[in-house]
């Protein structure tokens, strides 16, 4: 009689010897699944980069979807997940090249640790309604006066693309 993760190593080994066809590289649904792998489990339930190498995660991608190969952890940290970045930081700044008025907050706190993080966010009106984007959190290292508060916010403008904008 076969344990549950017996069975598991069992399907997965069977799995990684089959020899049916892959998705290439450029395949739609390679691309839209490990896009959502990314998205949706990596960035947004906030799971660790090293799932994508965990023996039962990938078993269990097999089993949705036996043609889908999942990247290696050394991909999706320098490949996937700036490509990503970039292109969601692309996507904000188009976004608030569009709105006629930009509202920033800033907070600097210390963890338990004492280590100190800078978050700035914009608030605007998109359509009609209320939004609010991260636009950098970040450590901030040294003292806490006015003069390096400001150069970090005004990097944070100036990477943004915010300068010309009533802000």
């Amino acid at each position: 009689m076969y344990s549950c993760s017996s069975l598991i190593k069992l399907k997965y080994c069977n799995w990684c010897n089959s020899t049916g066809a892959h998705y290439g590289p450029t395949n739609v649904r390679q691309k839209s699944i490990t896009y959502s792998l990314i998205s949706n489990l990596i960035v947004s339930c906030g799971l660790p980069v090293s799932i994508v190498d965990h023996p039962a995660f990938r078993a269990f991608l097999a089993d949705i979807d036996p043609k889908y190969v999942p990247p290696v952890r050394q991909t999706v940290t320098n490949s996937l997940l700036p490509q990503l970045l970039q292109s969601q930081q692309t996507k904000l700044t188009t976004l608030l090249q569009q709105c006629s008025d930009v509202s920033l907050t800033c907070d600097i706190w210390t963890d338990r640790r004492m280590h100190s993080f800078l978050g700035v966010t914009a608030h605007v009106f998109v359509n009609g309604h209320p939004a609010s984007y991260l636009l950098a959190f970040r450590s901030f290292t040294g003292s806490h006066t006015g003069q390096r508060i400001a150069q970090a916010l005004e990097s944070v403008i100036s990477e943004c693309g915010l300068q010309n904008m009533y802000v």
